[in-house]
């Protein structure tokens, strides 16, 4: 009977087209898995690959096994999630994805309670972006995920989670506090996220609605938005989350700007039935959100009018 570790091991060496290459990324000597490569082949009575110069290709054989072979795996996995999610103690893997832009407001203290909370659950934080978490969760890399609410998908049971506005961000010597309107953004020289980036989607449309476009003078991811700008190279547009974050490492003022907020909502897999530790990973970010907002750490952020389950 095939077993599942070996199915594994072909799709890996299938997928990077290279023995040595799956055994490196896998930590397995390489003759292992030549060996287990080849009574696989054995065992199946047909020839999986074939040679081709340096690399490895799958015979007509072997895509048809590919295929089967990541359904099973799928199962397996998603019947492992479904007896933990019937479990009264935790335990196994999380993995857990987060904007960039919560580090310093939630992502942080998620790690450290999730981990003095459940101990016998193996957390795996990451941090991306919206439509790079969103991506992960379609694939199943990710139990849970924080994106905006710019892209539904069918595959995907939402949660509102927090709506908080977009700021216009300077350097300090700009003195920016006071409400700023949308209209007066257009005169700022503008550092904005590339497409397709959930913050950029935001502007576009915003600025799409005044009939007009901004005066971009410069695209980066979000990290280096804000060196940028306290240097004086420009003015961004990103969540008051992303600004807590960036005050950390530079001196900045903002102000909100006038009707311009973004949604965050807490995602899972439809296909993937919530486990004990993903529901308590739910909640724990929920409370997280709450206290931030309470304790005025997070100004400007409001909670759903109704609270999820």
């Amino acid at each position: 009977m095939l077993d599942l570790g070996s199915l594994a091991l072909f799709v890996k060496v299938a997928e990077l087209r290279s023995v040595t290459a799956a055994a490196n990324e896998l930590q397995i000597a390489q003759p292992s898995v030549s060996r287990k490569m080849k009574r696989l082949s054995d065992q199946l009575g047909v020839q999986l690959f074939t040679r081709n110069g340096r690399t490895i290709e799958l015979s007509e054989h072997g895509l048809i096994f590919l295929e089967h072979a990541r359904n099973l795996l799928a199962e397996a996995h998603d019947l492992e999630d479904l007896m933990r999610s019937k479990a009264a103690i935790p335990t196994g893997p999380l993995s857990v994805g987060l904007p960039h832009s919560f580090t310093a407001t939630i992502t942080e203290e998620f790690a450290v309670a999730i981990r003095a909370e459940q101990p016998r659950v193996q957390v795996y934080v990451v941090e991306g972006t919206s439509l790079g978490l969103r991506a992960a969760l379609l694939q199943k890399t990710l139990d849970l995920a924080i994106v905006t609410s710019m892209e539904p998908d069918n595959d995907i049971v939402t949660r509102s989670l927090v709506t908080e506005p977009m700021m216009l961000i300077g350097p300090e010597a700009a003195q920016l506090s006071e409400p700023v309107a949308l209209q007066a953004v257009l005169k700022f020289p503008l550092i904005l996220t590339p497409q397709p980036n959930s913050m950029r989607k935001i502007t576009d449309r915003a600025f799409g609605g005044l009939g007009a476009a901004p005066k971009l003078v410069l695209e980066t991811n979000t990290g280096l938005s804000g060196a940028l700008v306290a240097r004086g190279a420009g003015y961004t547009v990103l969540p008051y989350s992303a600004l807590i974050s960036m005050r950390r490492l530079h001196d900045l003022s903002a102000a909100p700007i006038q009707g311009l907020t973004v949604e965050w909502q807490i995602v899972r897999h439809k296909k993937r039935p919530e486990t004990a530790a993903c529901r308590i990973a739910r909640e724990l970010i929920a409370r997280l959100v709450e206290k931030a907002i309470d304790s005025r750490e997070w100004p400007f952020a409001s909670l759903p009018k109704v609270r999820p389950d």
